[in-house]
């Protein structure tokens, strides 16, 4: 059985707007399994394979903005690796701070 948020509604009653926690934008944006599945990225999803989000005006990757929604800032200097290597993954769980050069060994030693 999955749980499917939907986005919470404002004030005014229009869903997605940006006094919506980030929080709840991220869930009504995603299916959660049971179990340690991953969360995956139900909007928009880039050539490149990962899901693009709006957060504070910007467009952002999907997963930054779940990392920082439940886990806090990304510190600086350091990219998510997605433990899982599913792209659209957005579970916080499953998304590690790493440098650029640990993210590609993982990469690399992944794809062999």
């Amino acid at each position: 059985m999955c749980l499917t948020f939907t986005t919470a509604v404002n004030p005014l009653g229009r869903p997605g707007h940006r006094k919506t926690p980030p929080t709840a934008r991220v869930l009504g944006k995603v299916v959660i399994p049971d179990g340690s599945s991953c969360w995956e990225w139900q909007g928009y999803v880039a050539p490149n394979g990962y899901g693009m989000g709006g957060l504070h005006g910007k467009v952002q990757y999907a997963h930054r903005i779940a990392y920082e929604a439940f886990i806090g800032p990304v510190p600086d200097g350091l990219h998510l690796d997605h433990l899982c290597r599913n792209r659209r993954c957005v579970k916080p769980a499953h998304l590690e701070p790493v440098t650029q050069a640990e993210n590609n060994r993982r990469a690399w030693a992944a794809r062999k």
